[in-house]
């Protein structure tokens, strides 16, 4: 019902209102500001921010996995310099590119936390950094692959130490941030993945048609881009505006045969956006875009067609066509035809803009959203704050009507069942009243009727029996039909007030089971929060029972393996006693020998003496 309401206003309304209603709620929704991110999920494991730095040093990572981290990194990633202290990497992106931090962080370390509030249509950021020796040993490892950022993180990887080198090195770093690079390469499918995640996008065209978007604004690291596809016979167009350089592959079936590339290189970010992309065909357009959608940002939300905007700019394109190839008589009615379609499609997408907008607020504002502090010191920013904050409150107000209209629908819906089974019982009992009148009136009329004719007989006064017949018969269809009228009156006014009875018993059952509803929820709160706490004391007091047995079990087992180690250390020094007297035995019966040794030694000595000196004697 408040729909149906809602829609009935909004056709009332011109273009120029539904733009002026739009802009409002801009604003409006420009000024809310969400609460902050506290936790994020990924592959369905919760993880709480902020996520701690890790204590491991950076791995040695495969080439594959470090080529498509110095894509992303040149992609989102940004190196600082501090003055006062070292340098700093980090890299941001919104709660869906989550993966890619994980994988930073466990590559590199550092840690994973969410940056500040969010207003509008702002999704929740979350931002990768490591600093100090991890963030030198990460740029080392990143400066390994040919990327666009190499010379900054060469800069970041050799920090220096005096405060005149961080000066000059951050100023070198700033210049860089601002200069095109001299040499950029693109080494593989793995960095394109890296960098297309960061940076590309994904584009539908009705009615089939995939297009491939990259922007930057220097153009040197599309230039190698380009000259990667041209060595894999890709074709690709490179053009140069004022916001900066534009890299377009346009045809479908080439852009299929690239996502399915960058999918098998490691695509993480842009997953499943690329793969809703390549199983689309010209019979699930509206489906795949649908899909799509939800896997890109909010950047042109309010801008992107629906599915019957889609239509309606296809019936004005091919009235565009018809109307270049009309004859001159054809071709006032084909242009009054053209600009009526024209301004119905800027009615239909203004109405639309407006309706999702609204939703998206009340979205918001069903998340905890509030309006942004300011200073309202002159007259026209209390207006529009007054004017702010009575948006809000009508769109609250909308929200809490139209969920009263469910409830009474679905009162009015039992209430409806409940008066059908009322008027059918009062049927049967009138159908039965009615009876029981009709016999007894009958009955009263043929006495009354057999009365007569006795009369008539007595008195034999002839067509006087007729006359009193009728008379008597008009005069009894009149009192049915009055006593049938003020049955029914009374009926009617029995069903009204019992009507108002039920409605206000079912104002009432609302009101007392919208009261024991909040009582319950108090009650459930309140007892939920006992058992958290009593099981919080019980955890506690298991944790403390489990650490005192595991540090008794500790001492145990150390008192016992101190015993098996002394026990041990006797043995070997048994052992070892034992190969010493070995050793004394067999060293000393090594020494009788050599004494005998000697004494032979000397014994021969003595003899070659006296026989030389016999010879000689004899000479």
């Amino acid at each position: 019902m408040a729909q149906s309401s809602a829609a009935l206003s909004a056709s009332t309304k011109t273009l120029q209102q539904l733009n002026r209603r739009f802009s409002r709620l801009r604003a409006l929704q420009r000024r809310l500001v969400l609460p902050p991110i506290t936790q994020f999920t990924t592959s369905g494991i919760k993880f709480n921010l902020p996520l701690r730095t890790t204590a491991r040093a950076c791995q040695q990572l495969p080439q594959h996995t470090l080529e498509y981290l110095a894509g992303f990194f040149d992609g989102d990633g940004c190196v600082f310099g501090d003055v006062k202290q070292t340098s700093m990497l980090c890299v941001e992106q919104c709660s869906s590119g989550s993966p890619v931090l994980l994988l930073f962080r466990s590559a590199f370390g550092g840690s994973i936390s969410g940056r500040g509030v969010r207003t509008g249509l702002q999704r929740p950021v979350l931002r990768w950094h490591v600093s100090g020796k991890r963030a030198r040993d990460a740029a080392s490892l990143l400066a390994t692959v040919a990327s666009c950022k190499r010379p900054q993180l060469i800069i970041a990887a050799d920090w220096p130490q005096t405060f005149e080198s961080r000066a000059h090195a951050a100023a070198e770093l700033k210049r860089l941030k601002n200069v095109a690079p001299k040499s950029v390469l693109c080494p593989s499918w793995a960095y394109f993945a890296g960098f297309f995640d960061a940076e590309g996008c994904i584009s539908m065209r009705f009615p089939s048609q995939i297009c491939l978007i990259i922007v930057q604004k220097l153009p040197g690291i599309l230039q190698a881009l380009r000259d990667f596809l041209a060595g894999e016979r890709i074709a690709c167009q490179l053009s140069t505006t004022e916001r900066g350089a534009r890299l377009v592959i346009g045809a479908t079936k080439v852009s299929k045969h690239v996502l399915c590339m960058l999918l098998s290189a490691g695509l993480r970010v842009k997953r499943e956006a690329a793969r809703t992309a390549v199983s689309m065909h010209r019979g699930s357009f509206q489906t795949a875009r649908g899909d799509l959608a939800h896997c890109v940002g909010y950047q042109n939300r309010y801008k992107r067609l629906t599915a019957e905007g889609l239509l309606r700019s296809r019936s004005i394109g091919s009235l565009r066509s018809k109307l270049g190839n009309a004859t001159d008589a054809l071709h006032p009615s084909l242009q009054e035809e053209l600009q009526q379609l024209r301004a119905d499609h800027a009615w239909s997408c203004a109405l639309e803009r407006c309706a999702l907008i609204r939703s998206d607020v009340r979205t918001m504002l069903a998340q905890g959203a509030r309006q942004k502090h300011f200073n309202k010191g002159c007259d026209a920013v209390k207006a529009q704050h007054q004017v702010f904050l009575l948006e809000e409150h009508w769109l609250r107000f909308e929200a809490a009507q139209e969920a009263m209209a469910c409830g009474y629908r679905e009162g009015d819906r039992k209430l409806g069942a409940e008066l059908l089974v009322k008027m059918s019982e009062l049927n049967a009992k009138l159908g039965e009243n009615m009876a029981a009148l009709e016999a007894e009136v009958t009955r009263n009329v043929q006495l009354q009727m057999s009365s007569f004719r006795e009369e008539l007989q007595r008195r034999s006064r002839p067509g006087l029996a007729e006359e009193l017949e009728t008379k008597c018969s008009s005069l009894l269809k009149q009192a049915f039909v009055l006593k049938r009228q003020k049955q029914f009156h009374g009926w009617v006014q029995e069903c009204q007030e019992q009507l108002r009875e039920t409605r206000a018993h079912c104002d009432g059952l609302t009101a007392s089971a919208l009261s024991k509803v909040e009582a319950l929820q108090e009650q459930e709160q309140r007892r939920w929060s006992g058992e958290l706490d009593c099981r919080l004391g019980r955890c506690e007091g298991e944790c403390q029972a489990l650490l005192s047995d595991a540090r008794q079990h500790l001492q145990a087992s150390e008192e016992r393996d101190q015993r098996a180690g002394a026990a041990e250390l006797r043995e070997r020094l048994v052992k070892v006693d034992e190969r010493v007297g070995a050793n004394e035995k067999g060293l000393q019966s090594q020494r009788v020998l050599i004494e005998q040794l000697t004494a032979d030694f000397q014994a021969l000595q003595d003899r070659l003496a006296l026989t030389l000196r016999a010879h000689l004697q004899k000479k």
